[in-house]
């Protein structure tokens, strides 16, 4: 785990590490953030990838055989959005990434709209990296969030922001990275936030994700049935 000041940064930092090759294809949803696509564009102009999106369902639902259709050998990349800013689907992590596993595609999961409401458990998931932020469905701190990285996933890849946190300058001209997932994070952080995050983390832990999940559920039933 890394503690970064914004889901966005957060995202960034492990896109910026990722080394593309020129023909390497990103497969993106319908319903992707704005802040994570910019830095997608650019990295078009940089190294002539390709960006693929997956459409959806008529429910809404991540279109599984259009996935499974364009995850040739050259994608590099999926970025999935958990559940869109615009509709409340929930979409099957866990069967992108066992899909993506087949191609040794990395799999980055927003999950913004997602921590806070439902459980989330990246060994059930499987994915790569999933970023988050305090300030939403937490009720923490806005400017704090955080990154999950799964050890074999981040092993050999370096953040292109390196400060004294990330990386030991061991030699005059060497330095030596750390192993694990902090060397995404930086030295100066507002640890009033991050104390905020902490607080939030307990709280939603002593009502129950569990709990506030199957709350959240009846309540849309309710609300559909009603409808």
């Amino acid at each position: 785990m890394a503690i970064i000041e914004n889901a966005t940064r957060a995202w960034q930092a492990v896109f910026s590490s990722i080394p593309f090759d020129e023909g390497d294809v990103i497969l993106t949803t319908q319903s992707e953030y704005h802040s994570n696509m910019i830095p997608v564009l650019q990295e078009m102009k940089r190294s002539k990838l390709r960006l693929e999106t997956v459409p959806f369902t008529e429910s809404g639902d991540l279109c599984m055989e259009q996935l499974e259709a364009l995850l040739t050998d050259r994608v590099k990349l999926i970025s999935l959005t958990h559940i869109g800013s615009n509709n409340g689907v929930v979409h099957d992590v866990a069967a992108v990434a066992k899909l993506a596993a087949s191609k040794n595609a990395y799999v980055l999961i927003d999950a913004c709209q997602s921590a806070g409401q439902l459980p989330l458990d990246v060994q059930t998931l499987q994915c790569d990296f999933l970023v988050a932020s305090a300030r939403k469905f937490l009720r923490g701190p806005r400017g704090i969030g955080f990154l999950y990285a799964r050890e074999s996933s981040h092993q050999g890849l370096e953040p292109s922001l390196l400060d004294g946190l990330g990386a030991d300058w061991c030699a005059q001209h060497e330095y030596l990275m750390r192993d694990d997932a902090r060397k995404f994070e930086v030295w100066e952080k507002n640890y009033a936030l991050t104390l905020g995050l902490g607080a939030a983390v307990a709280y939603a832990d002593s009502i129950g994700m569990e709990r506030i999940w199957d709350r959240i559920q009846g309540i849309a039933a309710y609300t559909r049935n009603v409808l």
